[in-house]
């Protein structure tokens, strides 16, 4: 294994945590064309842990101009091989194995192939293909990246039954200083900070920290407002006043940093709607059933711990602010000593869940014991969870203002016009009849085309030509693919001729040839969405990203 050293860069992006999932990921990349090859390239770079390229291909002429990790002495070879070879040199801690066997042949032979991957991708394959790796994904419950390409065109699909990110990156700006509802030992030490004392030199005055100073001057401003808090104008205003009387000079920056964060002590504490879904959903699960992930059994215990308290784990983190050292050092203490007892009681109730002891009653008792100091948590659970990492308990509560859930269409359900999202097909086709340059989605209505006539004439639309014919032969192919498409819209409840003819006869155009700067855009997105989805850090996309080269124009659809 690498030392830290050699991943220092990234390791400050997803931390430890996220290195180690990569390093015990394992990809399975279903082609080895330019597309796969750029999105792997940035995967094997970072860390996975190993790597199994499934084609049936070899090197061909053409290949050379398209892909960069093959070479002039591939040809007539193993792609996959080739490709591997060329990949693992990148970065020896990665392993990897090349299958020379169509996915097809895989899929009808020995489907549980698939089960040992952490993530499937699916590179410029077939659509039906690609719909059973995806329903196999699905009964699986593995993450599934599809990506396509032809010339400028492309687009990367991604699937998982249930994504659960605790680390978004999604940082609210109010933080979580819990000014409006400060806990006993916070409110104690900003009260006992006396600004207006005589006896404060002026060094020490310029670096009381800005959350003391809105914490005075938000409970001055509540003695005279009925224990509210500014609403209006003229209340924010006087808010205002508030600080500004306890202010000095105007050289001191850290009632400019009161002024600057005064926002925060006009919004009261609250629970976003969607954070608040997740723990209700997670009050209904059973600790100690087999298939619960970390995730869910620890949402509970967050939700456990919301119901009793009425608010999450606080995060525990402070922001920069001018302050002196003690006084900083303080703060931060309190805020961290909280964080850490809020963390105690949650970790206290997922030790009750995993034990099988999960009634409402216990672990509220085992909450409000721990939060109140009644009791040591060793006293009141004698098993401590043995299948959940602390790290990942503390991790949770850090974050938990900010969690989000994801649940992915399938393929399936998106290429049925049963089940299809049709209203948000026509409001993105409604964008583009107003203005083209504002929807990409006739490139996807086109592509979905292409890959109809694909399958139903076994070949990609403009690559069968020869020199006496191929005028011929094109013009055949538009317009066969002018039916495909007008087929796909009907389907969808759109005109029929929702697609213009020019994303058609450029489609032909193309051949199915890759381009190598539309496959390291698409690469590269697509390895930046594997790494979302390993790590479960940051939002990934949502579903399709549709990719138009010609114009530089990208666009996200939900499909």
């Amino acid at each position: 294994m690498a030392t830290d050293d050699k991943y220092d860069r990234q390791l400050r992006m997803w931390g430890p945590h996220g290195q180690k999932a990569l390093a015990e990921a394992s990809v399975c990349c279903v082609g080895s064309n330019a597309i796969a090859t750029e999105t792997l390239k940035n995967l094997v770079l970072p860390g996975v842990a190993h790597l199994t390229i499934v084609d049936e291909a070899v090197v061909e002429s053409a290949d050379l101009g398209q892909n960069f990790f093959v070479e002039m002495q591939d040809v007539g070879h193993s792609r996959a091989k080739a490709a591997l070879k060329h990949l693992l040199e990148l970065n020896p801690d990665v392993k990897g194995e090349a299958v020379q066997q169509s996915v097809t042949s895989l899929l009808e032979k020995d489907e549980g192939f698939f089960q040992q991957f952490t993530l499937i991708i699916a590179a410029q394959t077939p659509q039906r293909d690609a719909v059973a790796l995806c329903e196999l994904c699905h009964r699986y419950n593995k993450a599934f990246i599809h990506l396509r390409g032809v010339g400028f065109i492309g687009t990367i699909r991604l699937f998982a039954r249930e994504h659960a990110v605790i680390e978004t990156k999604n940082e609210s700006d109010f933080g979580d200083l819990r000014l409006t509802e400060p806990f006993k030992e916070l409110k104690s030490y900003a009260m006992s900070v006396d600004v207006s004392s005589s006896s404060m030199d002026e060094v020490k005055h310029a670096h009381v920290p800005y959350v003391v100073i809105l914490l005075k001057a938000l409970e001055q401003f509540r003695n005279n407002y009925n224990g509210r808090l500014p609403s209006t104008a003229e209340e924010k205003e006087t808010f205002k006043q508030f600080i500004l009387a306890m202010r000095r000079s105007d050289k001191e920056v850290n009632f400019d940093e009161a002024l600057k964060h005064m926002f925060k002590a006009f919004k009261a504490y609250t629970i976003d709607s969607s954070v608040k879904a997740i723990l209700d959903d997670a009050k209904s699960i059973s600790g100690h059933e087999p298939n619960n992930t970390a995730f869910w059994i620890v949402a509970k215990a967050v939700a456990q711990f919301e119901s009793a308290c009425g608010r999450l784990p606080l995060s525990g983190t402070l922001p920069d602010m001018t302050a002196d050292t003690d006084s900083f050092i303080k703060l931060q203490s309190i805020y961290r000593q909280r964080a850490e007892g809020d963390v105690a009681a949650v970790r206290a109730s997922v030790s009750s869940f995993l034990s099988g002891t999960d009634g409402d009653s216990g672990a509220g008792t085992a909450v409000m014991g721990v939060i109140n100091g009644m009791r040591d948590i060793n006293e009141t659970h004698h098993h401590h969870p043995t299948k959940i990492d602390d790290e990942y308990i503390q991790r949770f509560c850090k974050h938990a203002h900010s969690i989000a859930l994801f649940r992915y269409r399938t393929l399936a359900e998106e290429t049925k016009p049963d089940t299809a999202m049709k209203d948000n097909i026509r409001e993105s086709y409604d964008e583009f009849t107003a203005d083209e340059t504002s929807s990409e989605v006739p490139w996807y209505l086109a592509l979905a085309a292409w890959e109809v006539f694909r399958e139903e004439k076994g070949y990609v639309a403009g690559a069968k030509t020869d020199h006496d014919h191929s005028d011929d032969t094109l013009a055949g192919d538009v317009e066969a693919l002018k039916g495909c498409a007008r087929r796909v819209c009907t389907a969808l409840d759109l005109p029929a001729d929702a697609v213009p003819d020019k994303y058609l006869q450029e489609l032909v155009r193309y051949g199915g040839c890759e381009l190598h700067t539309t496959a390291s855009f698409l690469g590269g997105v697509a390895s930046q969405e594997a790494v979302k989805l390993i790590t479960k850090q940051w939002i990934p996309l949502q579903n399709t990203l549709i990719w138009n080269g010609l114009h530089s124009r990208g666009a996200v659809l939900e499909l």
